[in-house]
Protein backbone atom coordinates (compact mmCIF):
# COMPACT_ATOMS: atom_id res chain seq x y z
CA UNK A 1 0.00 0.00 0.00
CA UNK A 2 1.27 3.40 -1.02
CA UNK A 3 1.45 5.84 2.13
CA UNK A 4 1.77 9.68 2.32
CA UNK A 5 2.81 11.85 5.30
CA UNK A 6 0.72 15.02 5.50
CA UNK A 7 2.75 17.67 7.42
CA UNK A 8 1.42 21.02 9.00
CA UNK A 9 3.07 24.52 8.49
CA UNK A 10 5.40 24.21 11.49
CA UNK A 11 6.54 20.64 9.27
CA UNK A 12 4.83 18.41 12.12
CA UNK A 13 3.19 15.26 10.57
CA UNK A 14 -0.36 15.43 11.53
CA UNK A 15 -1.24 12.73 9.45
CA UNK A 16 -0.20 9.69 7.47
CA UNK A 17 -2.63 8.46 4.48
CA UNK A 18 -2.18 5.13 3.05
CA UNK A 19 -4.19 3.91 -0.49
CA UNK A 20 -4.64 0.75 -1.87
CA UNK A 21 -3.38 1.48 -5.02
CA UNK A 22 -5.24 2.63 -8.54
CA UNK A 23 -8.90 1.28 -8.14
CA UNK A 24 -9.54 -1.66 -10.83
CA UNK A 25 -11.34 -1.25 -13.96
CA UNK A 26 -14.99 -1.44 -14.07
CA UNK A 27 -16.63 -4.60 -16.61
CA UNK A 28 -18.27 -3.29 -19.28
CA UNK A 29 -20.68 -6.38 -19.74
CA UNK A 30 -21.76 -6.37 -15.48
CA UNK A 31 -20.65 -3.27 -14.36
CA UNK A 32 -18.58 -4.96 -11.51
CA UNK A 33 -14.95 -4.18 -10.89
CA UNK A 34 -12.17 -6.74 -11.82
CA UNK A 35 -11.78 -5.99 -15.50
CA UNK A 36 -8.65 -7.31 -16.20
CA UNK A 37 -9.24 -8.63 -20.10
CA UNK A 38 -9.79 -6.90 -23.07
CA UNK A 39 -11.98 -8.31 -25.97
CA UNK A 40 -9.60 -9.57 -29.16
CA UNK A 41 -12.22 -9.98 -31.93
CA UNK A 42 -10.60 -8.11 -34.90
CA UNK A 43 -13.08 -5.61 -35.92
CA UNK A 44 -10.77 -3.41 -38.74
CA UNK A 45 -7.55 -4.22 -40.18
CA UNK A 46 -5.26 -3.94 -37.08
CA UNK A 47 -7.96 -3.57 -34.42
CA UNK A 48 -9.69 -5.35 -32.17
CA UNK A 49 -13.05 -5.02 -30.02
CA UNK A 50 -10.91 -4.00 -27.02
CA UNK A 51 -14.27 -4.17 -24.50
CA UNK A 52 -13.33 -4.12 -20.90
CA UNK A 53 -14.45 -7.22 -19.25
CA UNK A 54 -13.87 -9.40 -15.98
CA UNK A 55 -12.80 -12.90 -16.39
CA UNK A 56 -16.91 -14.01 -15.15
CA UNK A 57 -18.14 -12.28 -18.33
CA UNK A 58 -15.38 -13.47 -20.85
CA UNK A 59 -15.26 -16.49 -22.81
CA UNK A 60 -10.96 -17.77 -23.75
CA UNK A 61 -11.08 -21.24 -26.27
CA UNK A 62 -8.82 -23.66 -24.31
CA UNK A 63 -4.93 -23.05 -25.04
CA UNK A 64 -5.30 -19.61 -26.53
CA UNK A 65 -4.44 -16.54 -24.83
CA UNK A 66 -7.77 -14.64 -26.30
CA UNK A 67 -10.72 -13.37 -24.81
CA UNK A 68 -13.79 -12.30 -26.29
CA UNK A 69 -16.95 -10.57 -25.31
CA UNK A 70 -20.57 -11.59 -25.09
CA UNK A 71 -21.20 -10.02 -28.28
CA UNK A 72 -17.97 -11.55 -30.47
CA UNK A 73 -18.01 -15.06 -28.54
CA UNK A 74 -20.34 -17.01 -31.27
CA UNK A 75 -18.99 -15.17 -33.89
CA UNK A 76 -14.97 -16.36 -32.55
CA UNK A 77 -16.90 -19.96 -32.56
CA UNK A 78 -17.52 -20.70 -28.75
CA UNK A 79 -20.81 -21.21 -28.95
CA UNK A 80 -23.49 -19.11 -27.48
CA UNK A 81 -22.92 -17.05 -24.40
CA UNK A 82 -24.04 -18.83 -20.97
CA UNK A 83 -22.82 -16.68 -17.95
CA UNK A 84 -21.36 -19.13 -14.96
CA UNK A 85 -22.52 -18.30 -11.45
CA UNK A 86 -20.84 -19.82 -8.09
CA UNK A 87 -24.59 -20.57 -6.33
CA UNK A 88 -22.74 -21.56 -2.98
CA UNK A 89 -24.90 -20.06 -0.39
CA UNK A 90 -26.92 -18.06 -2.53
CA UNK A 91 -30.88 -17.58 -1.39
CA UNK A 92 -33.79 -15.70 -2.43
CA UNK A 93 -34.02 -11.91 -0.74
CA UNK A 94 -35.55 -8.51 -1.23
CA UNK A 95 -32.51 -6.27 -2.71
CA UNK A 96 -30.90 -3.84 0.10
CA UNK A 97 -29.74 -1.51 -3.29
CA UNK A 98 -30.13 -0.86 -6.31
CA UNK A 99 -28.37 -2.34 -8.90
CA UNK A 100 -28.51 -5.01 -12.20
CA UNK A 101 -29.04 -8.25 -12.57
CA UNK A 102 -25.70 -10.35 -13.39
CA UNK A 103 -26.94 -12.16 -16.31
CA UNK A 104 -29.53 -10.01 -18.27
CA UNK A 105 -28.29 -6.80 -16.85
CA UNK A 106 -31.97 -4.87 -16.43
CA UNK A 107 -32.05 -2.42 -13.50
CA UNK A 108 -32.96 -3.94 -9.89
CA UNK A 109 -34.30 -1.49 -7.49
CA UNK A 110 -33.97 -2.04 -3.66
CA UNK A 111 -37.11 -3.82 -2.53
CA UNK A 112 -37.41 -5.90 -5.42
CA UNK A 113 -37.40 -9.73 -5.09
CA UNK A 114 -33.65 -11.17 -6.30
CA UNK A 115 -31.59 -13.77 -5.77
CA UNK A 116 -28.26 -13.14 -4.08
CA UNK A 117 -24.88 -15.04 -4.87
CA UNK A 118 -22.77 -13.31 -1.43
CA UNK A 119 -19.58 -15.63 -3.41
CA UNK A 120 -20.13 -13.10 -6.45
CA UNK A 121 -21.95 -10.36 -4.65
CA UNK A 122 -24.19 -9.82 -7.10
CA UNK A 123 -28.23 -10.82 -7.92
CA UNK A 124 -30.13 -12.42 -10.84
CA UNK A 125 -33.85 -10.50 -10.93
CA UNK A 126 -36.73 -12.54 -10.85
CA UNK A 127 -36.93 -13.73 -14.64
CA UNK A 128 -33.59 -14.91 -14.40
CA UNK A 129 -33.69 -16.30 -11.20
CA UNK A 130 -37.07 -18.41 -12.62
CA UNK A 131 -35.06 -19.34 -15.95
CA UNK A 132 -32.25 -20.94 -13.97
CA UNK A 133 -34.26 -22.79 -11.74
CA UNK A 134 -36.33 -23.99 -15.04
CA UNK A 135 -32.69 -25.56 -16.16
CA UNK A 136 -31.91 -26.92 -12.89
CA UNK A 137 -29.51 -24.68 -12.28
CA UNK A 138 -30.35 -23.21 -8.86
CA UNK A 139 -31.16 -25.89 -5.58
Amino acid sequence: MPCRTVKDEQNQTTMIVCSRGQQSQKCEICGGYGATRLCDYPTSKGKTCDRRMCPNCSARPKGKDEDYCPDHRERAGLGKSEPKFDLEGARSIAARYDGRCKKCHVEVCAGDQVFYMPREKSVLCEPCTAETAGQGRLA
